[in-house]
């Protein structure tokens, strides 16, 4: 089974959106990861400073990454920002 990805020029309708997900959600290597790390425990894995609101959500999901050995994938190049030494664990897809 392949995890598939799609750049934003092969923007999905909603419901082949969803079947694209809940296939990608079998996957036999896909683990559900819950929120249960606090912020501040998630900016430890980050050695940059937020300079907006915008990057609070992206220092956190890359903190939960980090914290559970994985990746964060993301179109969003923005996101190395604020990532810092948790950089190995941005995965970007163009």
């Amino acid at each position: 089974t392949e995890i598939y990805t799609l750049s934003l020029h092969d923007a999905l309708p909603i419901s082949p959106a969803m079947q694209l997900l809940a296939e990608n959600l079998k996957h036999p290597t896909h683990q559900f990861w819950r929120d249960n790390i606090d912020l501040g425990q998630a900016l430890r894995y980050s050695d940059r400073k937020l300079t907006g609101h915008q990057q609070v959500t992206d220092a956190y999901l890359l903190g939960l990454a980090s914290h559970h050995r994985g990746k964060l994938a993301t179109f969003d190049r923005g996101v190395g920002s604020v990532a810092g030494k948790a950089r190995l664990t941005v995965e970007l897809i163009s």
